[in-house]
C-alpha cells in the first residue's frame, strides 16, 4: 500500500491487514514509528545503563520513571514550542534546575553562537612584535603562566 507521509513523498507500506483502510494504516504506522523514537532516546539518554535494584519490582519502577521522564520531556516541548531534540532540552533543564522557570525559558530560547571563539593570531603577532622592537622588558614572555590566546 503507498500512502503519502508528511512531505508528500509516496511511501510505501507492505501489510497483509487487508481490513484497514491507507489513512489508518498511516497512523499505525506513525505510532509505531513514535514508540520506536520513544526507545531509541531510553536507550540513549536514560539511566538505564544499569539497574539499581535487583528485583522485578525495581526494574518495573525504573523504566516507569524513565517513561515518566520522556513524557514530561515532551509535553514541556511542546509548551516551550522547542525546535531542536529532546537531549538538549533536557540538559538544559538540568542546567537551570535552580533557576526560575523565566529564567530557563530566556536561556532555552538563547541563540546559539555558531562556532567556537577564533584565534587572532594577527593580533598575537602584532603584540608579541611591539613588545619585541619596543626592547621592553620581555622576560614575562618567557613564563609558563603568560597565554598569548587569552588576550
Amino acid at each position: 500500500m503507498t500512502i503519502d507521509d508528511n512531505v508528500n513523498e509516496p511511501f510505501t507500506i507492505l501489510t497483509n491487514d487487508f481490513d484497514l483502510s491507507a489513512e489508518e494504516l498511516g497512523e499505525v504506522y506513525r505510532y509505531r514509528w513514535q514508540i520506536e523514537l520513544f526507545f531509541k532516546w531510553l536507550k540513549q539518554h536514560a539511566q538505564i545503563k544499569h539497574f539499581y535494584g535487583t528485583s522485578e519490582a525495581a526494574v518495573i519502577n525504573q523504566i516507569r520513571l524513565d517513561l515518566m521522564t520522556y513524557c514530561t520531556l515532551i509535553l514541556l516541548k511542546l509548551e516551550v514550542e522547542h525546535q531542536r531534540d529532546l537531549l538538549t532540552l533536557q540538559r538544559m533543564l538540568i542546567a537551570c534546575l535552580y533557576e526560575s522557570y523565566d529564567e530557563f525559558l530566556g536561556k532555552l530560547r538563547r541563540r546559539r553562537k555558531k562556532g567556537s571563539k577564533r584565534i587572532k593570531h594577527d593580533t598575537i603577532y602584532q603584540m608579541t612584535d611591539h613588545y619585541i622592537m619596543a626592547e621592553e622588558d620581555t622576560e614575562w614572555l618567557n613564563d609558563l603562566i603568560y597565554d598569548p590566546v587569552i588576550l
